[in-house]
């Protein structure tokens, strides 16, 4: 309880400051974020017994929130990047001599991975984010507004 505490003391002024500037900032802090989620996600697996390809799956989780920073560059990306990436963490279980533990260290890379790359919302809400004319938050435009609410 006093680590989350000392954590949310720590980010809640860096995302407000974060949030005053918005735009690229928001989009590289949050990669951040998801980036520093996914090799704790891996570290818990692997200390739950799952063997993981933790190097894939954080660059799987990063490539995603990346996507998300960017919606309109190519309809549909985020879910072939997702299929890439299922892809190729199955072609790196080949490498496990007994196949049990391929599939196990699979199933567990590609779950940590889209797990924390669930982080990628925060953008996506940015982006699509509907005015909030009226609202309290209305003078900080939607994708601050948005995101601030969500907090």
């Amino acid at each position: 309880m006093r680590q989350r505490a000392i954590s949310a003391a720590l980010f809640v002024p860096i995302l407000l400051i974060v949030l005053a500037v918005a735009g690229p900032v928001l989009a590289i802090f949050i990669t951040i974020v998801a980036g520093l989620a996914a090799v704790e996600v891996f570290r818990l697996l692997r200390s739950a017994g799952y063997g993981t390809f933790a190097a894939l799956g954080t660059a799987l989780t990063v490539v995603i929130v990346l996507d998300a920073a960017f919606p309109d560059t190519l309809e549909g990306s985020g879910t072939l990047l997702v299929a890439v990436g299922v892809v190729l963490i199955g072609v790196a279980s080949f490498t496990k001599i007994e196949p049990r533990d391929g599939l196990n260290a699979w199933t567990a890379t590609v779950f940590g991975a889209i797990y924390a790359s669930l982080l990628g919302f925060i953008l996506r809400l940015g982006h699509a984010a509907p005015p909030v004319d009226g609202a309290p938050l209305a003078v900080l435009g939607p994708e601050r507004g948005w995101i601030i609410l969500l907090i």
